[in-house]
Formats: C-alpha cells, structure tokens, sequence
C-alpha cells in the first residue's frame, strides 16, 4: 500500500513540474514558466534555473527589442510551446495580417515575444487556438486546453500588473491578440470588447504622447498605430457597434492629405479605410438631421453639402492616385493581385454608398450590375487567397463554380475583416433574388473567416434576416401604406447566437432612410427584440 501511495505521489508531482522552472519546483511553488526568468523567481529575489540548468539573464538588456531569426531557438523553451511558437512564426502571422501586412504581426509582435511574459503566453495561445481552427479535425486534443491555459494565464499577468501605464506596448498587443483569440474561438461579443478597449488605448496614448516619457516600440513605427486603430475601428462599425465612438483626430489627420501617387496597394489601403468611415459619419450626420428636416431625393441638403463635397473630393483624388501607382511588384504576385483586387471591391463599394446618400436606399438596386462585378472581384480575390493559404496554385480556369467552390474545405482566417462584411450586406441590403443568391453562395462555398465575421455563419445569418424581412413586410402591409417593418440592429455574439432589434414604424413622407442606421423613435412605433439561433 506504501508503495502504491509513494508512486502515486510521485506521478502527480512529475506533471506539475515538467515545464516549471528547478527553483519553483524545489519551494514546492507553481511556476508561471516565464522566459528567461519566471515571475516567482523575480518577486522572491531567486536565481531561476530550468531543468536544463539555463539561468536567467543579466538584469541590464542593452538591446529591447530585437527581431529574432527564428522564435524557437531557445534551449530553455519546453518542446510544446517551441512547437506553438514555430507554428506562429510559420503560418499565424502570415495569414492573419491580412492583405495589407503593417507588420504588426510579423514584426512588432516577434520584437516582444521574447523579452515580455505577457505577449508570449499571449501568442503561444493564439498559435495553438490557430492551429486548432485550420486543423480541428487532426488536431490533437490537448492543443485547445494548451491554449486555454495559456489565454488565462496570459490575461492574469495584465491583471497583476502593478505600474500598466508602464506597460503601453505589453497591454495594447495583448488586447488585440486577445481580439483575435476571441474571434477564433467565435466568442465574438467578447472579441469586439477588446477591440474597444484597444481603440480606447491608442487614442489615449495618442492624446498624452507628447507628455509621456514611455518608450513605445511604436513610436519608431507611428503609421502601424494609426492601422491598428482603423482596422479596430472597422470591426467595430461592421459588429453594428456604431453607439460606441472613439474619437482619435491624431488617425483621421494622418489621411488629410492624398500624395498624387501611391507607391503601392498598403500605401493606398488605409485612406480607403478612413474615407468608408467618413462616409458611414455622413450617413450618421443625416441620419440625425433628418429627424427634424424633411428629406428631398437626388438633392443634399445645405448642412450637409461640405462633408459630402470633401469626401468625394479625396475620393476623386484617391482614384487619381491610384491611377498614377508606381508598384514595381504590382501584380507580380498573388498577394499584390489579392490586395489591389480588395482595393477595387472596397472602391467600388464607396461609390455606391455615396450614390445612394444622394438618391436613397431604393437606388441601392439601381447598381445590380455593379454588385455582380464586386462578387466577380471576390470570387477571384477568394480564389487567389486560398492558393496563398494552402500553398496551391490557383484554377487556370476561368469557370465560375470552380472559381466559387476552390477551397471550401480548407479554413482561413485574418485579423480584419474585408469581404466577408460586403457579402452579407448585399445578400440582406438588395431586393433582387438573383443578386442574393449569388452573394449566399459565395458565402457558403467558403471557409474563411474575417476576424468576427464567418463565411458559413454570415451566410445562415443572412438567410434568417431576409426570411425575417419578407415576414415583417408582410406583416406591415395589414397596417397601412404607411407602416413599414425595419431591422435596426444586428448583433453577433457567438458563432450560435445573434441579437436582433425591429419593428414597425409610421413613415411620414420626405423621410430619411438608410440600411446600416435606420432606428425607430419613441413615438414613430413599436420595438422588440429577439435572440436568433444560428445553424
């Protein structure tokens, strides 16, 4: 029976120690496992030592950040995390920056893995999470508790943080992998809560720089700041958060001015992204005004005509930029063609927005046949994008099913979202049943997924919207002419859940009315709200 007790005990205190450090392990404390130097040993004052007999570090660092060749290249690491940290190097922070590298992922990221606890346990669990989502039926199952572990422990170490205004790089990098970890895992509610929080971090950071005396790793890298805001940003106005507004003028005044010429896709992409976000303010701003105007088509109104006139005008200015791009690599490779392909989509997008804050939501149809280019553009762009992902060279031919269908059981994901959204908005946004369809089946034919944004989810959720609208408008019909049925809030929270918001409202004529703003006042009509279930 001693023996059996002995062994047993022994057992148990082999797997609590097997990736702790030898310091830890003979206090008999738990050991975070922090590299070169756990938090325990720092706190006590202890010399750490792992099983392979490496000490910690000499206490000065000369050099803070550096980029290091490869991030698995340290004796200390246990096999598992050097596992996890080669798969971020080698597949996570290829694919999920996106189009548009900043280098956030590629570099700034590796620049703080190694000497900061936070983002290291932070990255190895959006590795092991990433891994699980491209490879979830292969994958082994203690991958998903590995990362779990490591997101828990990773979100406790900004918790403990004694000094965080000291802590800027740490705490900002951690919320937007945290983001990404959420929008993996489908907690999507969550996820775009750390999106606010970093949106809410970077413009009080942009507000107090010139007092403060942190040393940021951005500060040598200040556009990556601006991205990481406007990516956030878009992720926030496509969750339909619109009532939650982060104002950082320091990102809006870095896209004032539009050069006659980009050097190149990245170049272009983010005053494309501020110019969508003005518009989606234009639409606010009528919204608000119209409340207590009336509405007159095909005309602006005055209040409203220099916003509108500034917008096309850098827009106009945009366009001409673009045609005086001087890209040496412009379409010389898959990922220029998938980026400058995302700048037409965007583009054409734009245009149709502004054509119909002119003429009103029924002339959103009036473009049926500029839709069917934009789902030609993302056909290609999603083709092109799975041949990156899966390292296959794309179909020769120029068939549509094939084009459609290449790749739909191979997983994707990036950090930002940039069809996904346009997908489900013109599926729910147009009457025409042909353009729908079209929009459902690239939805469905795909397994990419655009930070919270999921091909196959977006496309049941859009078909449950559009059953819901038909059933409303019926509905509103046995009211009068002048009852009209309106969605006015869609809301993800999970992979399975979505919040919905509508009703009925009396609409008075020379009213204003838009697809992502429509609301119902206390007075104009009921409200109510329901919990879809997404299948």
């Amino acid at each position: 029976m001693d023996v059996v007790q002995k062994t047993k005990r022994l057992r148990v205190q082999s797997s609590r120690s097997r990736s702790g450090c030898k310091t830890c392990r003979l206090r008999h404390v738990k050991c975070d496992e922090s590299i070169p130097s756990c938090r325990k040993c720092v706190r006590a004052n202890r010399t750490c030592r792992y099983q392979d007999g490496i000490t910690d570090a000499p206490t000065t660092k000369y050099v803070v950040y550096t980029l290091p060749e490869n991030l698995g290249l340290c004796a200390a690491i246990p096999p598992r995390e050097r596992r996890a940290l080669w798969h971020f190097q080698h597949r996570t922070a290829q694919q999920i920056e996106g189009s548009f590298g900043y280098g956030f992922w590629s570099t700034i990221v590796p620049r703080l893995v190694q000497d900061d606890a936070i983002i290291r346990q932070a990255v190895l669990a959006l590795s092991a999470f990433h891994e699980h989502y491209l490879d979830h039926d292969v994958a082994c199952p203690c991958l998903s508790d590995n990362a779990l572990r490591w997101y828990q422990k990773a979100r406790q170490q900004v918790i403990d943080l004694d000094s965080p205004d000291n802590f800027f790089d740490s705490i900002l990098c951690a919320c937007i992998i945290f983001c990404t970890c959420d929008a993996l895992l489908g907690n999507f509610e969550l996820a775009n809560q750390h999106a606010v929080s970093g949106m809410k971090m970077i413009a009080g950071w942009r507000a107090s720089t010139a007092t403060s005396s942190y040393a940021s790793v951005f500060q040598s890298a200040e556009k990556n700041l601006g991205n990481l805001f406007r990516t956030l940003q878009a992720q926030i106005i496509e969750a339909n958060l619109d009532a939650i507004e982060v104002e950082c003028p320091e990102v809006v005044e870095q896209m004032e001015d539009i050069p006659d010429h980009f050097d190149g896709a990245a170049e272009a992409f983010p005053h494309l992204q501020t110019l969508s976000t003005q518009v989606f303010s234009l639409f606010q701003d009528a919204e608000a005004y119209y409340k207590h105007n009336t509405w007159v088509p095909s005309r602006v109104s005055p209040p409203l005509q220099p916003s509108y006139n500034a917008i096309c005008a850098k827009y106009d200015a945009w366009k001409m930029a673009m045609s005086n791009c001087i890209d040496p690599a412009k379409g010389t490779d898959r990922g220029s063609q998938a980026a400058y392909l995302l700048l037409d989509i965007l583009a054409s997008s734009l245009e149709i927005n502004l054509h119909v804050f002119v003429h009103g939501e029924p002339a959103y149809d009036d473009f049926r046949e500029t839709n069917h280019a934009i789902l030609n553009l993302v056909e290609e762009f999603l083709t092109i994008q799975s041949s990156i992902d899966t390292g296959l060279k794309p179909p020769t031919t120029h068939d549509q099913h094939k084009q459609s269908s290449f790749g739909a059981n191979h997983s994707s994901f990036t950090s930002s979202p940039e069809v996904v959204p346009l997908l489900f908005e013109i599926a729910t946004r147009t009457n025409d049943g042909g353009l729908r369809q079209r929009a459902l089946q690239v939805l469905r034919s795909s397994s990419r997924r655009e930070s919270t944004w999921d091909c196959r989810v977006a496309a049941s959720l859009a078909e449950k919207i559009v059953r819901l609208k038909q059933q409303g408008a019926e509905q509103a019909g046995k009211y009068g002419t002048d009852c009209k049925f309106l969605i006015t809030d869609i809301m993800l929270l999970s992979e399975q859940k979505c919040m919905v918001q509508y009703g009925f409202k009396r609409v008075r004529s020379g009213s204003f009315n838009s697809f992502w703003l429509e609301n119902i006042c206390p007075g104009q009509g009921s409200l109510s709200s329901q919990i879809l279930s997404i299948t």
